[in-house]
């Protein structure tokens, strides 16, 4: 059931992400950008390497999600998030599960290139789930596709 969502949801991302051809200038900057580079490099990057841009983005938005349930049989299971912390980053697990959202730059996160990897938080019931790198690549691609730069 699980493998069945999950490959629903990768093809409506590519079915819409070859619906419609977008310009740069519809390109939005995930605000937690600014918390890993300046604003000068942004705009350099929009300039001159807007792929690599939009990858950094597309990392710093879907690398990583929190989620209250394991993703089904085809994960494997690493230790809690501290363990993975770069040298100076508190985990504010609170904040993570309010916010949904964790900034993948902070830790060193591992991806498998066919099964999903699962950080559980010690708070039960709670998991940072990284996706597969080969459907990871595919979405990332696809909707790379979409902006005409």
């Amino acid at each position: 059931m699980k493998k069945i969502f999950v490959f629903l949801f990768v093809l409506c991302v590519v079915v819409v992400g070859y619906s419609q051809q977008r310009s740069k200038s519809e390109f939005q900057i995930n605000p937690h950008m600014l918390e890993v580079y300046s604003q000068a490099e942004i705009d350099q990057m929009y300039a001159n390497d807007f792929a690599r841009l939009f990858t950094l983005n597309f990392e710093m938005t879907n690398f990583a999600c929190v989620a209250g349930k394991l993703p089904g049989d085809n994960h494997i299971e690493m230790q809690t998030l501290d363990n993975y912390a770069h040298a100076g980053v508190v985990t504010d697990e609170a904040e993570i599960i309010r916010t949904g959202y964790i900034n993948p730059h902070l830790y060193d996160f591992k991806q498998d290139n066919f099964r999903s990897t699962v950080y559980p938080l010690r708070t039960s019931g709670y998991y940072i789930i990284i996706p597969p790198k080969n459907q990871y690549d595919r979405v990332l691609q696809a909707n790379l596709e979409q902006y005409d730069y």
